[in-house]
This record gives C-alpha cells, sequence and structure tokens, in this order.
C-alpha cells in the first residue's frame, strides 16, 4: 500500500521555540509504504514512512525537518480478527535547515502489542515499546517504557467513539529540555447526519513534565463539520480550543482557531 499527502497548515509557536506567541504556517508532506504476508496464522510486515515539514520565517532554520522510519512487523493470528505482534522501528530525525547537525538523532523502538476486535462493537490497539536516541553530538538518552491503548467503540451505524490513552517519552521542539514524559487522553465522537454530512468532537487533556521540573497542562477540544461535495471533494468547517497552564508562566497560552477548507482526494 502507498499513500501520500501535501497540506498547508499552521502550528502553534510556543510548541515550536519557548516563550512564543501565535500561529506559524508550514507546508507538509507525508509518504508511507507498506507490505504484507501471511502464512495461514504467521506474518510479517514490512514499512516506511517519511514526515516532512517546513515552517516559514524564522521558524524555518530552527525547526524544520525530515523524519524517516523503516519498519519491520511479526504477528501472529490469535483469532480470525486479532492479531499479537512485535514491531521494530529504525529512523533517523533531521533538521532539514539548520546551520548545524549536532542536534540530528537516531533512534529505534522496540514495540510488543496486539490489535484486533474486542467484542461485536469494539475494536481496539495496546502496544507498550521502549525507545532509544543516539544524537549526532555523541549524545545518547534511553526512553522509558511507553504505553499506547486506542479504543473504537461503534455504537451503531452512525455513531462511533473513540479513546486515545497514551503514556511515555516524547522529544519535544524545546532543545534544551530534551526529553519529557508525558500523558495524555483524547475522546472523539463521530455522528454521521446523512449520507454526505459527518460531524466531528473531540476534548483533550495532555501532561508534560519535562526534565528540567516545568509542567504543563493542556486542555482542549474541537467541534468539526465534513461535507462530500463530490467524491473526490470534500469541505470542512470547524472550530479548536486550546488552553495550556504551565510552572512557567511564559509557556502559557489559550488560543482560538478556526478553519474552513477542503480536502481533495485522487
Amino acid at each position: 500500500m502507498l499513500s501520500n499527502a501535501f497540506i498547508k497548515n499552521y502550528d502553534l509557536s510556543s510548541d515550536l521555540v519557548s516563550d512564543t506567541e501565535g500561529l506559524i504556517g508550514f507546508y507538509g508532506n507525508t509518504t508511507s509504504l507498506s507490505w504484507e504476508h501471511s502464512f495461514n496464522r504467521l506474518g510479517f510486515s514490512l514499512g516506511y514512512e517519511r514526515i516532512a515539514r517546513e515552517y516559514a520565517k524564522e521558524f524555518k532554520i530552527s525547526n524544520s525537518y525530515e523524519d524517516n522510519v523503516g519498519i519491520i512487523t511479526g504477528f501472529v493470528n490469535v483469532t480470525p480478527k486479532t492479531r499479537v505482534f512485535i514491531e521494530y522501528n529504525l529512523g533517523r530525525y533531521e533538521y532539514t535547515k539548520a546551520l548545524t547537525s549536532e542536534e540530528n538523532y537516531d533512534y529505534s523502538m522496540l514495540w510488543v502489542g496486539a490489535n484486533g476486535r474486542l467484542t461485536k462493537k469494539i475494536f481496539g490497539l495496546a502496544k507498550i515499546g521502549f525507545q532509544n536516541y543516539e544524537y549526532f553530538n555523541g549524545i545518547s538518552k534511553d526512553g522509558m517504557l511507553t504505553v499506547q491503548a486506542n479504543l473504537e467503540y461503534r455504537q451503531s451505524l452512525r455513531n462511533t467513539f473513540l479513546l486515545n490513552l497514551s503514556v511515555g517519552d516524547t522529544s519535544t521542539g524545546y532543545v534544551d529540555y530534551g526529553m519529557d514524559r508525558q500523558y495524555s487522553a483524547e475522546l472523539n465522537f463521530i455522528r454521521e447526519l446523512n449520507r454526505k454530512l459527518l460531524f466531528k468532537g473531540a476534548l483533550l487533556y495532555i501532561k508534560d513534565d519535562y526534565d528540567s521540573g516545568q509542567v504543563d497542562n493542556t486542555f482542549g477540544y474541537s467541534l468539526n463539520l465534513e461535507y462530500l461535495l463530490r467524491k473526490q471533494i470534500k469541505m470542512k468547517l470547524g472550530y479548536e480550543y486550546r488552553d495550556r497552564s504551565s510552572t512557567n508562566h511564559n509557556s502559557e497560552y489559550k488560543y482560538n482557531r478556526y478553519l474552513f477548507g477542503a480536502e481533495l482526494a485522487f
């Protein structure tokens, strides 16, 4: 399977560099390639993913990046719709416009987990992983154990609930902080209003506990409508709210973002 997507979007500048405010635009490209083969209940898959972002203005040099990762997975189908797997990721994260390569790093991740149907209406993914980082400047960082769980509850043909939970290591935009421990929970609700109109709502909570002692708590929610204008054209209207409190007052913010756009698939 091959997929490729180009986007023009905005990020919070405070997520890129500390003590900044506002939104910053970027161009992005995501490419993924995967292949899978099964031998009765046993199987394996190979994958590759590339994520690239080029930011505007003063963030172009400091934050533009490219992330390339190869993925190898072995699995056992314990039932026709449930599998247990072990997955290994090997990647490189590079700041493509930076004047030095010292903050670039190679990383590896080892995951063990299971995914598939839990009940007639509930589907899920749960995995535990360990991460390791080798920076070009010679520094090595062994990440803590990371736990992720994603549950999907199909209440009816028109209503779906999604719950995503995670605890673990995250590499942030704050170069001086290095690694941080992050706790996150996100609840999504999807309602098919009619054959062409879709409603999406979400609640989000994130806690970031940095090596420096700083603690951030972020709450947010979003409301979105999607209308299928044509088979390949989707119109979007949305609203997003975020509120971050922090032990470092310079990192606190509130923002409201309105979205009106179109998505073209081909």
